[in-house]
C-alpha cells in the first residue's frame, strides 16, 4: 500500500479495549499510511482540541476535541442564536 493519509471517525474512543476500527487503524499505520483517528465528541466547559501521537506507532495520531455543552444545546434548540454566533 502506498503512503496515504487516512481519516477515521469513530463512535468508540481510543482506549484499552480495541474493536475493529482500532485494529484497522493500527494495521494501516503499520503498513506505512498516516492515520488520524478522531475520538467521539466530549462535552466540557471549554472548546479544546488535541492531537497525540500513538506511542507504539508514529504513523497513528489520535485526535480528541471538547465542546462546551452550551454550544451543542444552542445548535439544536436555539438555531437562530447558534447561526448568529
Amino acid at each position: 500500500m502506498k503512503k496515504r493519509q487516512i481519516l477515521l471517525i469513530s463512535p468508540q474512543s481510543w482506549g484499552v479495549n480495541y474493536v475493529s476500527k482500532h485494529h484497522y487503524a493500527l494495521e494501516m499505520a503499520q503498513s506505512g499510511c498516516v492515520v488520524y483517528f478522531i475520538n467521539p465528541l466530549v462535552f466540557d466547559s471549554v472548546l479544546t482540541f488535541s492531537m497525540k501521537q500513538f506511542t507504539k506507532d508514529p504513523n497513528l495520531h489520535i485526535i480528541e476535541y471538547h465542546v462546551p455543552r452550551l454550544l451543542y444545546y444552542l445548535r439544536f434548540h436555539a438555531r437562530l442564536l447558534y447561526d448568529l454566533i
